[in-house]
């Protein structure tokens, strides 16, 4: 897999973790700043860039050949990085039993596992 391959495959991940990824409401009552909007607080927001449309379909897609996948250090490790983007690396490489200067050994590993789920599940629905 080239440079170019991985870049969209990272962007179709990027969308599925959007789409299918952890969402955390909007303004928690626990904290200081949800109480004060209860009594009519509204703060002044920057603005923020726009976020990337959501390829719903592409989602389904790349969705589908993850759980495809037998269970793995890899499987798990796109689960963490890609649904999870909050989460820091270490965390991430704790979390599957791996040293974290090999971050980037398993992020090849993982790509090269989903980028063949997908090819063939993209074989056999044409097919």
């Amino acid at each position: 897999m080239d440079f170019t391959e991985q870049e969209l495959l990272i962007d179709r991940l990027d969308n599925w973790g959007r789409v299918y990824g952890e969402r955390r409401p909007p303004g928690r009552r626990s904290s200081l700043l949800g109480v004060l909007r209860e009594v009519g607080y509204q703060q002044e927001v920057p603005q923020e860039p726009a976020q990337p449309r959501t390829d719903m379909a592409d989602a389904a897609v790349v969705n589908a050949a993850w759980v495809a996948m037998r269970q793995s250090r890899e499987k798990v490790f796109l689960r963490d990085t890609f649904m999870h983007p909050g989460r820091p690396r270490g965390c991430v490489c704790r979390g599957i039993g791996l040293k974290e200067h090999h971050y980037p050994d398993m992020l090849a590993r993982s790509l090269n596992a989903i980028a063949a789920q997908l090819k063939i599940g993209y074989t056999v629905a044409n097919n």
